[in-house]
């Protein structure tokens, strides 16, 4: 064996001897790292410009696999409404496996609100036929079912930070998921004003770079 080839071998032996969880965040840097079309770049620009974090929506948008393949704002829209979907099941999930396990009756009570909560959230993402303000306002409707979650943690004294970082994981999935549709909703606006696409509006392509 040569030189090269042991060198190669040792570093296969030291990179899979790292812990699992370092490998998925080296894997998940390079998934958020990684370049991305001036169109697409565009289309996540136009969906997080009304982000609180804009800089978090766009790394959560960018560490969805489909996101690639996304060629206009519904499809971004799309997608990030099925990986909410998905996170909202997972979310439910876990508070029903939590609820199961736990033996304080306290916080059995609390879990059991988080299991109720997420379950009806799921289906505040299921906006087919629904339209504008409406689309909106059951999409938000989402978050207000994780903050019942939260309140009812808190008002039976669960140790929320045991949850904390699961919850803003969420939050994430679903900020994306609503700027998806607000941008969207706003863009069918904009077409019926200007005739033209919002992320085609010189206006909207600014400080992309």
């Amino acid at each position: 064996m040569d030189s090269l080839a042991k060198a190669l071998l040792l570093f296969s032996l030291v990179l899979y001897s790292l812990p699992v969880q370092s490998r998925l965040l080296q894997t998940a840097v390079t998934v958020m790292d990684a370049p991305i079309s001036p169109r697409l770049k565009a289309l996540l620009s136009t969906v997080c410009k009304k982000a609180d974090e804009f800089n978090i929506c766009i790394q959560t948008l960018k560490s969805i696999p489909k996101i690639s393949k996304a060629t206009n704002l519904k499809d971004v829209k799309n997608i990030a409404l099925d990986v909410a979907i998905d996170q909202t099941r997972r979310m439910h999930d876990f508070f029903a496996l939590s609820f199961g396990k736990e033996t304080v009756p306290d916080y059995k009570v609390a879990l059991a609100t988080c299991v109720e909560a997420f379950k009806d959230a799921e289906g505040c993402f299921h906006i087919d036929g629904v339209k504008g303000l409406t689309a909106l306002t059951k999409v938000f409707g989402a978050r207000s079912e994780e903050l019942k979650c939260e309140e009812g943690l808190v008002n039976h004294h669960f140790d929320i930070g045991r949850v904390k970082p699961k919850l803003n994981k969420w939050i994430n999935y679903y900020g994306v998921a609503y700027n998806g549709v607000d941008a969207v909703e706003s863009q069918g606006l904009h077409k019926a004003y200007y005739g033209m696409d919002a992320v085609d509006s010189p206006n909207t392509s600014a400080g992309l770079t």
